[in-house]
């Protein structure tokens, strides 16, 4: 396996990166970016605090919503958390998503994290997003179409 095989079939992006957690900063339901998992199946979020001032990481939670301006976003159930320990720079905090937890039936399949903390002055912090397990077949670096499990299975 060439080294840069370890990420095929994954999409990473930046969901914040110094980001002001504490008050009217905060990553709400109502940023802008939402992420679509149309064509993944899983998700990771990777949370990394940078730096505090007496600030604790309250809110991790993920939406919901029908297109990439967030139309009808609700919260998905079952991924709203509170750690209460996450307070100091270089604690890290990951969240994984499974998209079948998606409402798919009434056309939801974008979503986007909320971050918030309270309790200081400063809390400034990383967001990773890796999206995985493709649900399609997609052509390697080396040009070699790959073949997942679930095209092996339609094609018997």
């Amino acid at each position: 396996m060439n080294s840069h095989s370890l990420l095929e079939g994954a999409m990473v992006d930046f969901v914040c990166k110094a980001l002001n957690i504490h008050a009217t900063n905060s990553l709400a339901a109502g940023a802008t970016t939402w992420y679509s998992m149309m064509y993944w199946k899983h998700a990771s979020f990777v949370i990394e605090l940078t730096t505090t001032t007496g600030d604790t990481l309250n809110v991790v939670k993920l939406w919901q919503a029908t297109d990439s301006s967030g139309t009808g976003n609700k919260a998905i159930t079952g991924y709203q958390f509170a750690p209460t320990t996450t307070t100091v720079a270089g604690d890290k905090v990951t969240l994984e998503f499974d998209a079948s937890q998606l409402d798919w039936a009434n056309g939801f399949c974008w979503i986007r994290p909320e971050i918030r903390a309270s309790g200081g002055s400063v809390g400034t912090c990383n967001c990773v997003l890796i999206r995985s397990q493709p649900r399609y077949s997609y052509r390697s670096r080396s040009g070699a179409k790959v073949r997942l499990p679930q095209d092996l299975d339609a094609a018997s």
